[in-house]
């Protein structure tokens, strides 16, 4: 007689080895998995009801009757293996088309993105170029419109931009008679990189000298710093941010408590600060291009805002983008000025200016420049269409930003040039 036990074990291994092979396969749509488990199923029926022939009736057929049915078991197996692998073929056919579809649509806008960003270049440095004049009101930021004209040097290779800017240099180290503010350290460091030379010019001569001259000074960098933050925690992330940028592009020799201490003031910054979203975003951009935005915590002893506690590196992109204007309202793309997202009471239009969104959006660039994998290129995106519906046709800026516009046209201007900038590094676009 036939060993029922045996029998159903030797089925039960079957079923176990189809099931094995079946998960052992990319997985194609779910209709194909069922209708190939169908032809599965039916077999194994069909082969049961063999074998309980066989045990029922002659045991000398028995052998030919288990043959039999493991062929069909085998069939149904090859059948269902041959349906899944076509779905598969049709499945990876379908997804390449879907990603060579996608591929077309990134490039189209990454093409659109750059002719969108050329014109609103050419229009300000047109506007620029006939005007370069300083305001007497614009003289404190000056370092950020030397960054701006070195900026449109490298877009538009005008060398105008490059003597102007040179000049201007020139007036803030004779005018800084040593004492370079955070912009004013960057400009001369932009400065220095257009050289022939990079780091073997008159302006990076000057950088090491002035970061050497804090070192040898009395209470060192670490009292230099505490001395820049007794006008407020806001001024000193500002300004941090820039000398922790240039102390890292000389190698100097403090460039990680630069970096540390910016850290230590960030985390000091809430809504009871002016503007904490710009804050956030040019510590952001800083923090990035100086290092690795990882699982540091930033505030580990806790005795910063509450809205730092357990936050750490990595988190800073997500955070910044999570202060965006979203899609769908008025100035979408644009940023808050506050970390409440607080509304003007008067215009119920959401509470910015130009300068959040600026300076938000060098925070997500450098991030995205850092690590490419972060999932924050449409916040990027939508920030680019809003710094780009700043400006208007004859290369001025749009009223929105009332009378900032008028009143700080070289600043405003030199900042959009230097997120342009960035963008085109960021998305390796051709200028």
């Amino acid at each position: 007689m036939i060993n029922k036990k045996l029998l159903l074990l030797m089925l039960l291994f079957m079923s176990v080895t189809i099931i094995n092979e079946s998960s052992a396969l990319t997985l194609p749509n779910t209709d194909s998995i069922n209708q190939a488990m169908e032809i599965i199923q039916s077999a194994i029926e069909d082969a049961m009801a063999l074998v309980k022939g066989a045990i029922n009736g002659d045991p000398a057929q028995a052998g030919e009757a288990i043959n039999e049915a493991c062929s069909l078991i085998q069939e149904a197996i090859d059948q269902a293996h041959n349906l899944i692998q076509g779905t598969i073929a049709e499945d990876v056919n379908s997804i390449e088309d879907e990603i060579a579809e996608k591929i077309d649509s990134m490039q189209e806008d990454i093409e659109e993105m750059k002719e969108n960003i050329q014109d609103a270049i050419e229009q300000m440095a047109q506007e620029l170029a006939e005007n370069m004049t300083i305001e007497p009101n614009e003289i404190d930021f000056a370092g950020s419109i030397v960054t701006g004209m070195v900026s449109l040097y490298e877009l538009i290779g005008d060398d105008s931009f490059k003597i102007n800017a040179e000049s201007l240099g020139e007036s803030i180290l004779s005018i800084a008679s040593g004492n370079l503010k955070g912009d004013e350290v960057f400009a001369i460091a932009r400065l220095s990189q257009i050289c022939d030379s990079p780091d073997n010019n008159i302006w990076w001569t000057t950088l090491c000298d002035f970061y050497r001259n804090i070192r040898d000074g009395a209470g060192g960098t670490n009292g230099y710093i505490a001395q820049l933050a007794s006008s407020g925690s806001a001024t000193a992330v500002f300004n941090l941010s820039y000398y922790t940028v240039v102390a890292d592009y000389i190698s100097d020799t403090d460039s990680k408590i630069w970096r540390r201490e910016l850290i230590n003031y960030l985390v000091q910054i809430d809504d009871n600060c002016n503007s904490p979203v710009m804050l956030l975003g040019i510590a952001t951009w800083a923090l990035a291009v100086t290092g690795e935005l990882d699982n540091t915590l930033l505030d580990p002893l806790g005795t910063g805002a509450l809205c730092w506690r357990n936050k750490t590196l990595k988190d800073l992109p997500e955070i910044l983008a999570s202060h965006q204007v979203p899609a769908g309202e008025l100035y979408a793309g644009n940023f808050f000025c506050n970390f409440d997202h607080s509304y003007d009471v008067i215009t119920g239009f959401p509470d910015f200016d130009a300068e959040d969104t600026l300076f938000a959006t060098l925070g997500l660039i450098g991030a995205y420049k850092r690590n490419p994998n972060l999932e924050i290129e449409t916040a990027i995106v939508a920030a680019r269409q809003a710094i780009i519906e700043m400006i208007s046709s004859n290369g001025n800026l749009c009223p929105q930003f009332g009378e900032q516009c008028s009143e700080n046209y070289q600043l405003l201007a030199a900042e959009i040039i230097q997120v342009f900038r960035e963008l085109i590094i960021a998305l390796d676009m051709d200028p």
